[in-house]
């Protein structure tokens, strides 16, 4: 573990924007159309050395991978948990996460930030709800909504 009795040492928790063409290929693994499972792996390996790069020339003193590698927490979650089912398009989550006080303040980055980073990554709302049968793999849960 990396330590300091001088100073405050720097992180961040969460998900780091993702490359378009690395989400353009997430895309397509969620959606299962083709895509080439080498150029995919290749992509994250890419896109991790690159925020840890990013991370390290902003000051980062325990730096992340990112989360690079996951689309997004909503389809990390139903990979691994039935019975989840959406409640809005990926357009109306959008509209809703504009709506507040940050989106408010900072509406031209927002704009640009779910342009360019959301893509259909992670954006259930247009996916059929998944069976809430307990599936191979995945832990059943009690039927929950995802906004």
């Amino acid at each position: 573990m990396k330590r300091s009795a001088n100073r405050i040492l720097t992180t961040h928790a969460g998900s780091l924007p993702r490359p378009k063409d690395l989400l353009e290929l997430m895309d397509a693994k969620l959606w299962g159309r083709p895509y080439d499972q080498g150029a995919y792996a290749k992509r994250i390996q890419d896109a991790v050395a690159e925020m840890v790069r990013k991370q390290i020339e902003c000051g980062v003193d325990i730096v992340t991978d990112g989360e690079q590698s996951k689309p997004s927490f909503n389809a990390y979650l139903i990979e691994r948990l039935t019975g989840f089912a959406p409640v809005a398009t990926s357009e109306e989550r959008v509209a809703a996460r504009m709506k507040t006080d940050e989106a408010r303040a900072f509406p031209e980055y927002y704009e640009k930030y779910f342009a360019e980073h959301m893509c259909g990554v992670g954006q259930i709302g247009r996916q059929p709800a998944p069976d809430p049968s307990p599936t191979r793999g995945r832990k059943p849960c009690a039927r929950t909504s995802i906004t």
